[in-house]
C-alpha cells in the first residue's frame, strides 16, 4: 500500500467502518469480485495481441513492461503486487498474456516497454487499457464515466463499472 491509496482506504474506513466495504465491478445482474474483473481486464489484452501478430512479436522485443514507475517490473504475474498510488494492471495483464500464448520478453531491443496513454513509445500507447477494446462492450454501465480513455475500452469498463458497496448497509455507489 503507498500513503495515498492508505490515506483513501481510512477514509472509507471512517465513513463506512473498517471491513464494512469493499470494491466490486457490475457485471450484467451481478456484481464480481476484483479477482474476477481482473480476469475480463486480461482476457480483452488476450484477444487483442492474439489478433494482431505483428503487434505481439514486437512487445516481445522488448526486455521488459511497466505503467507508472519502473519498480512495476518486480510484480511480475501478480496483480496484487502494488507499489504506488496508482494501480498498474496493464504491465502485469501483458505479462500474463505473453505466459498464455506461450511467450515472453525476448530483450531484442534493450528497452523497457511504458504501456501508459502519454508514454512516448507508440507500442506503449497502443496498448494502453484506455486505447485496447473491452470484449464485452454491452457488459459496461451506462452512463459511462468520462476520462482519458476512449469509449468501448478496458479503462471504460474498469471505470464504468466499478462500485463501492457497504456490506452492513447494503448500499451501493458508483
Amino acid at each position: 500500500m503507498t500513503k495515498k491509496r492508505d490515506a483513501s482506504y481510512a477514509s472509507l474506513d471512517e465513513a463506512y467502518g473498517a471491513n464494512n466495504w469493499k470494491f466490486t465491478w457490475k457485471f450484467g445482474n451481478r456484481l464480481i469480485e476484483w479477482r474476477e474483473a481482473l480476469e475480463y481486464y486480461e482476457d480483452a489484452y488476450y484477444v487483442f495481441l492474439l489478433k494482431f501478430d505483428r503487434l505481439l512479436e514486437r512487445v516481445c522485443e522488448y526486455r521488459e513492461c511497466y505503467d507508472n514507475a519502473v519498480s512495476n517490473v518486480a510484480s511480475g504475474f501478480d496483480y496484487t503486487k502494488q507499489e504506488n498510488d496508482s494501480n498498474h494492471y496493464q504491465d502485469i495483464s501483458v505479462r500474463r498474456c505473453l505466459r498464455r500464448l506461450g511467450r515472453g520478453f525476448e530483450d531484442k531491443n534493450g528497452k523497457l516497454l511504458h504501456i501508459r496513454q502519454n508514454s512516448k513509445d507508440d507500442i506503449g500507447r497502443i496498448l494502453s487499457p484506455g486505447n485496447v477494446p473491452f470484449l464485452l462492450e454491452h457488459v459496461v454501465e451506462l452512463p459511462v464515466m468520462k476520462g482519458w480513455w476512449k469509449s468501448g475500452t478496458i479503462e471504460e469498463f474498469w471505470q464504468s463499472n466499478r462500485f463501492l458497496v457497504i456490506k452492513n448497509g447494503c448500499e451501493v455507489e458508483r
